[in-house]
């Protein structure tokens, strides 16, 4: 992620005021730090959403990777991104209008649904997720919440919504974020909750993704979801699945065979976005199908275990909420502070290749972020440029971890070492600290990474901001 200055020009960005272009309406939903509202366009009279969003609180820089991941995409089944407006205290996201609700709550409607229904949205669904893959883009939380209906017609469009952990891919093994949501995880994420781990992921966890989300359109069950995550987790990571609940039996054999395709283990054995679409259960024409009412219902009951979990869940963070409140004093409103980490050089690292030199880059976890560097090739002495990570203060996680890797040219990749960096070391806003890192091993990461040597340091500079 480069450093980012929220005053500076995000993508579609107009200077002008918001009321000056739109006429804002009535409210159409509300979160902790924001506020949605129809309005309607004064010139071109059409019809949008507007999210107001409060300056103080939000994560200017996540908006901006995600505003600017939207306004690469054009597409009838992506929910569009328009423009951006800033006022003193909001932000103004101008967004297309989209009005029919989740997919899964019309499919729940349905007097009749088959096989041609499933067919229909996944077709849809794909098509939008082409457009972002051939724009070397992917989507990273692809679940039933977030395909939405255009209206309230029988016909609406489906498109695919948040794309909050959008991001660009230059190859599809370059992503090292575990991000998105676990029952959607591919075996490639569900992978790195072992640290040791280094084997990136691309566009294909959309592909797994999409699998799951047909599954669920054929049957009503969830391949994966049972009670215990980490179970789940390991079932997914092991691609342990089978044909679940009394619908399959009606199911078309081309069908089964795209779930298949998709819900391969290996990433590089999945169906890519185009196979997807050139299936034979996509292009056939059906012409007998059998009614899945029962499907239906299933998805219903999968709904409501859904909403009654996030009640639940909603209700246990206010309860813990008042009582965190309770036991201490309101803090002073404040900015949020920022951890600013600037990659800059490395000094005698271990030689590692037949020519003596090493191909190294770093790997920075604090708590749930992790970024990669650049790697540099050839070079027992690397000299970073525009390396600057920007991450959010967490008062759990006391330190920050940097480690350093050689890629070899077979494309294994050996661990040279790695420090830590207390918080407890960083300044407060205002000034910084910049010094060399040596590089060490603990004994658990030479059995862990099978290696036994380190050397060398990492210059690195690190201070603290208020967003």
């Amino acid at each position: 992620m480069a450093h980012f200055n929220y005053r500076l020009t995000f993508p579609n960005q107009n200077g002008g005021d918001v009321e000056d272009f739109y006429d804002l309406g009535d409210e159409l939903g509300s979160g902790a730090f924001s506020v949605v509202v129809k309005a309607q366009h004064k010139k071109s009279h059409d019809i949008v959403a507007i999210k107001q969003v409060d300056k103080e609180q939000t994560d200017a820089e996540e908006m901006y990777n995600e505003l600017s991941v939207m306004s690469l995409l054009k597409h009838p089944n992506l929910v569009t991104f328009t423009e951006i407006f800033e006022g003193p205290e909001k932000f103004y996201v101008v967004m297309e209008l989209v009005t029919g609700g989740e997919l899964f709550d019309r499919i729940i409607e349905l007097q009749r649904y088959s096989e041609k229904e499933a067919v229909h949205v996944m077709l849809q669904v794909l098509s939008g997720l082409k457009h972002m893959h051939d724009n070397n883009i992917a989507h990273r939380d692809l679940k039933p919440e977030n395909l939405l209906l255009s209206s309230k017609e029988y016909h609406a469009t489906v498109k695919i919504a948040d794309f909050g952990f959008a991001t660009k891919v230059t190859k599809d093994s370059d992503l090292l974020q575990l991000v998105g949501t676990p029952p959607y995880f591919a075996p490639e994420l569900s992978r790195l909750r072992d640290q040791a781990v280094n084997d990136g992921y691309g566009r294909p966890v959309d592909i797994w993704a999409m699998g799951v989300i047909l599954y669920i359109l054929l049957s009503g069950i969830h391949p994966f979801q049972i009670a215990d995550e980490d179970l789940m987790l390991d079932n997914i990571q092991a691609a342990k699945w089978d044909w679940v609940g009394p619908n399959w039996p009606k199911i078309s054999g081309d069908a089964k065979d795209l779930v298949r395709s998709m819900l391969t283990k290996a990433a590089h054995d999945r169906y890519t976005i185009t196979q997807c679409l050139t299936h034979k259960w996509l292009t056939s024409d059906m012409k007998e199908v059998e009614d899945l009412g029962a499907v239906a219902e299933a998805i219903k009951i999968l709904q409501a275990k859904k909403r009654l979990k996030g009640a639940m869940q909603a209700v246990l963070a206010q309860q813990k909420l008042k009582r965190l409140l309770g036991l201490r004093p309101a803090p002073p409103k404040q900015k949020l502070t920022k951890i600013v980490i600037k990659v800059i050089l490395g000094k005698d690292l271990a030689a590692k290749d037949s020519n003596g030199k090493s191909d190294p880059y770093l790997i920075i976890s604090y708590g749930t972020h992790q970024f990669k560097t650049k790697c540099i090739k050839k070079t027992l002495n690397p000299v970073w440029t525009d390396q600057t990570f920007v991450l959010p203060v967490d008062p759990a996680v006391p330190q920050i971890l940097v480690e350093c890797w050689d890629y070899d040219v077979v494309g294994t990749h050996d661990f040279m070492g790695e420090f830590y960096v207390p918080m407890s070391a960083i300044p407060d806003v205002g000034s910084s600290l910049r010094k060399h890192f040596k590089l060490e091993l603990s004994n658990s990461k030479i059995k862990a990474k099978k290696t036994n040597f380190v050397s060398g340091t990492i210059e690195l500079e690190i201070f603290k901001k208020n967003q």
